[in-house]
């Protein structure tokens, strides 16, 4: 019968069809005897035209057997190498005894009959057989079946097709037990002794899982996860105990649940899709993570979500290639040439390309070039495009995104010949421009230049590379006669004289080579920023020289964070060439900060990132939560009233913090309503001073200075041609430099409506594009827009005692709509009215000046006191129902600040003094007493 699994999609491209025996339900088994219906099989897996089992039996006698024949296998072979070793020793002293190494080349010496040649011939015939046993053993695990790089159809088979099984072809039925590794299989056969434990009837998911945190790969997963194995091991240990079954039994008769054996198959998928040769424990683990709820609900609970689990079993898979790589690459790349000829021998010497240029193919042979991990799509589509047209290939695409590494890869795959016809068999040779043309003038250097293309014409097997092709255009000829070099390389490729490969940033390609000669004879490819999950593989990959080199150690948090952060905070650099610089300097920081072998976390990039981009991205600590959970009072220290706006800047700068908020707008944005001198600006401030660190930490617009349409040009700079090259703008720069600040547009009104339009994008998307073609990132930034529109409609409604709450409604509805259009009121997430200050509340804030007076005085040790009278008259003084609070500086600054600069410079005035002051203007100092 079709199991309920159909639920598969079959247009997936990996989607099976699990059928399970309707007569032994899955087991295979029918009265201790193998089930005639599915000749023992119980359940089969059907993918890709092929039919996938579980053949091996799992029982204690099969364990025990497989136990006695593993240990005399070892037994056999370690006997053999024993006598191997005692033969070499005796053909050492035979050596010896005949009188050296001299007589090595007598024929006396190998046709004597003693002793010693006789345990050596012997010894020899055994270490053939030794090898031969080997190879034989080698065979013993099969490969898995090679992933197809066409697409599969899926056509499942009918509902209840064992008779059609049966009829199928051997070659057909696949039996994947033969294709796990020695420790997978121990894996299976510990999950199955681990439920007889517990004496439950069947080998679930639970059981493999517990039985695979025993094996050192799956815990290095985990480690790299910064999961406690203590702490899964308890878990697992509890998801055992809850196992349900209809029946405990304590026979040895114990089944492979058909869940397991789903499992199994799945882990073989997982092993196929890698192109991995073996199914190992780490396939068996990303199965299970993948497939079980339970085991996914656990892994989840300690912060391992399925991606996170599949991306560390890549990375240990990486580490297992490059292993493996640096272990057998000279032996696949043995019989490529060291030198400059080909197998052939038929290729000429090429000495002034060799005096220019790299071999990288030579520098690939010996495990030079970085390693190209996750560009298998682009590799793949660089050698179709290749065998298509024939024509040369050129990379285009930000720098640092990988084009270089993408070219190291495909000379790996040189020296191996696993690449198309047009290029097998020959040499990748990286031309370098600068020192083609270093130390000569153009005439001589193009003469370089047409001999090393004789060079390569002659020789036949060179393939040629070029990086950053631009620099040879614009290079001239003579004095006269002006001759770009690259039509010299452009006249070779043209006439398909030899292959060549080039790289070129974007820019560089639209502006110089797009429509020149060279973009028509090269086929242009664009290599884009890989994306989150290709990234993090490529920095896994790097991880190995990078740990090795400081001593130190990667979690996957690290890695998935330095990407992430890396990508979404760090603008003027492109993936994976901005994060890789990261985790370079993350181990640097942590062997310094922690000595040898210590762990590089997530924290650690996090706290990295944050200092060079003075964004908080590290943790919220107790003592932050505690601040941010008291900003309206911390706020209110220096702001008076508008407990509306505080408590609305408050909560949008807590949902930032706790990163609630939508990351692809500005922090918050805020449209500031009200009269002049009722504590917009002051407000601003504030919270530039308390959120980002210092009230200088601000970008501060004077709107009333782009009432003009060309201003825009201040703000987000030219574009190229307007005053010759484009350059960055005020507001473009600032942000760039600080992406963590507040942007105050002062009296916003008044600006050009032009210039309106360019802050409804920034409010939308976060992002501006300034005259460079750069974008600039604002999704870091509180905007707050302060508006004196409608002052005369507030004023006049505080009066007839409306509320704050009518006044804006009405505000809303007609006053402001005279100002701005709807569409860019509506990019606000606030519009916030201020009220016009009463004398009590003037009061107060005169007592905050004072006290702000008072600090810099402390500075100097000098105390100032006030008494209620000396306060109420300066706020008196310095209130206007027209101004607010505005003039309120400008007082305490003449009546206050003045007359002590005076008393200061007189010297009458000094340490431990105190200033008070008191009614009616009046300042008495109480002189300290003398010591």
């Amino acid at each position: 019968m079709l199991k309920d699994s159909k639920k598969e999609n079959q247009k997936d491209r990996f989607a099976f069809q699990t059928i399970v025996c309707k007569y032994c339900s899955g087991s295979g088994k029918l009265d201790d005897k193998n089930c005639p219906n599915c000749d023992g099989k119980g359940q089969i897996f059907w993918f890709d035209e092929s039919l996938f089992y579980w053949g091996k039996k799992i029982t204690t006698l099969s364990i025990l057997e497989r136990k006695v024949e593993g240990l005399g296998r070892k037994f056999v072979n370690g006997s053999l190498f024993l006598f191997c070793i005692i033969g070499f020793l005796f053909f050492v002293h035979y050596i010896y005894i005949k009188g050296g190494v001299e007589t090595l080349i007598t024929e006396s010496f190998w046709l004597g009959q003693t002793l010693e040649m006789l345990v050596f011939w012997i010894s020899v015939i055994f270490g053939m057989y030794l090898l031969y046993r080997i190879d034989k053993e080698s065979t013993l695990v099969q490969k898995v079946k090679k992933k197809k790089y066409s697409e599969t159809v899926n056509v499942f088979l009918t509902d209840d097709p064992w008779d059609e099984i049966k009829k199928m072809s051997k070659n057909v039925k696949v039996d994947i037990s033969r294709s796990f590794t020695p420790q997978a299989i121990k894996s299976i056969e510990d999950a199955w002794k681990l439920a007889g434990k517990f004496n439950h009837p069947e080998v679930r998911p639970a059981h493999v899982l517990a039985s695979l945190l025993f094996f050192s790969k799956v815990d290095l997963v985990f480690a790299r996860l910064g999961i406690n194995m203590e702490d899964l091991a308890k878990k697992v240990n509890r998801l055992l105990n809850h196992q349900e079954f209809l029946e405990f039994q304590k026979t040895d008769d114990r089944l492979l649940g058909n869940k397991t054996q789903e499992i199994l198959f799945k882990a073989y998928l997982e092993a196929y899709i890698a192109r991995e040769k073996q199914v190992n424990v780490v396939d068996l683990l990303l199965a299970v993570a993948k497939s079980d709820s339970k085991a996914k609900e656990l892994l989840y609970d300690l912060g391992a979500e399925i991606d996170k689990v599949q991306n560390v079993v890549k990375w240990v898979r990486i580490n297992d290639l490059l292993f493996k790589r640096s272990k057998n690459f000279r032996k696949s790349a043995m019989f490529k040439p060291k030198g400059g000829l080909d197998r052939a021998m038929t290729a000429a010497a090429t000495p002034t390309l060799d005096h220019f240029s790299q071999d990288l193919t030579l520098l690939a042979k010996f495990g030079y070039l970085e390693p190209c991990v996750g560009r298998d799509k682009e590799i793949e589509e660089i050698f179709r495009a290749m065998e298509a047209s024939g024509e040369s290939v050129l990379l285009t695409g930000d720098p640092g995104v990988g084009k270089i590494t993408i070219i190291g890869g495909i000379a790996r795959l040189m020296v191996t010949e696993d690449v198309p016809a047009i290029i097998k068999d020959k040499r990748l040779v990286s031309l370098s421009v600068a020192r083609l043309v270093s130390g000569v003038d153009p005439s001589e250097a193009e003469g370089r230049l047409m001999n090393i293309m004789d060079e390569i014409k002659r020789s036949g097997n060179i393939v040629l590379f070029i990086s950053d092709i631009q620099d040879m255009m614009g290079i001239t000829s003579g004095s006269e006669e002006s001759l770009d070099l690259a039509e010299v390389l452009i006249s070779q490729i043209s006439n398909n004289a030899f292959f060549a490969f080039a790289t070129a940033t974007s820019v560089d390609y639209t502006r110089y080579i797009e429509n020149s000669s060279l973009g028509q004879v090269m086929q242009k490819i664009k290599i884009l920023e890989p994306k989150t999950n290709e990234a993090i593989q490529i920095l896994e990959a790097k991880t190995a020289r990078i740990e090795y080199k400081n001593n130190v150690y990667f979690s996957y948090g690290a890695i998935e964070q330095a990407v992430k952060l890396s990508d979404r905070y760090i603008h003027d650099r492109f993936l994976p060439e901005k994060a890789i610089k990261i985790i370079e300097q993350a181990a640097v920081f942590v062997h310094k900060n922690k000595g040898p072998k210590a762990v590089v976390m997530g924290k650690d990039v996090a706290k990295l990132i944050s200092e060079k981009t003075n964004i908080p991205l590290t943790s919220v600590t107790e003592e932050e939560g505690e601040k941010l959970l008291r900003l309206e009072v911390k706020i209110h220290e220096r702001i008076v009233g508008q407990h509306e706006a505080v408590k609305m800047v408050s909560a949008a700068l807590r949902r930032a913090r706790a990163e609630l908020r939508n990351t692809n707008k500005p922090i918050a944005n805020f449209l500031f309503l009200g009269p002049t001198g009722v504590g917009k600006t002051e407000l601003s401030k504030t919270v530039a001073e308390v959120y980002f660190g210092s009230e200088d930490d601000m970008v501060r617009l004077d709107m009333s200075e782009y009432q003009e349409q060309s201003s825009i040009y201040r703000l987000i700079g030219s574009p190229p041609g307007r005053g010759g090259i484009g350059s960055g703008g005020y507001l473009t720069e600032a942000v760039r430099k600080n992406p963590f600040t507040m942007l105050l547009l002062d009296e916003i009104e008044k600006a050009h409506h032009d210039i309106l339009n360019i802050f409804l994008q920034l409010m939308d998307d976060g992002r501006l594009t300034d005259g460079l073609g750069r974008t600039i990132d604002f999704t870091n930034v509180i905007l707050i827009a302060t508006s004196n529109a409608g002052t005369s409609f507030i004023q006049e409604k505080i009066k007839e005692n409306w509320n704050v709450e009518q006044i804006k409604n009405q505000l809303m509805e007609d006053e402001i709509k005279q100002h701005f259009a709807p569409e860019f009121i509506n990019r606000f997430d606030g519009v916030i009215v201020f009220k016009p200050l009463e004398i009590k509340e003037v009061i107060a804030i005169t007592r905050i000046m004072l006290k702000q007076v008072a600090g810099r005085l402390e500075r100097k040790g000098i105390n100032l006191q006030a008494t209620d009278e000396a306060i109420t008259d300066l706020a008196e003084q310095g209130f206007s129902p027209e101004y607010g609070a505005r003039p309120l500086r400008r007082v305490i600054q003449e009546k206050v600040s003045d007359y002590l600069a005076n008393y200061l410079l007189k010297g009458k005035i000094g340490r431990r003094d105190t200033v008070i002051l008191e009614g009616n203007g009046k300042i008495r100092i109480e002189k300290a007493k003398e010591l």
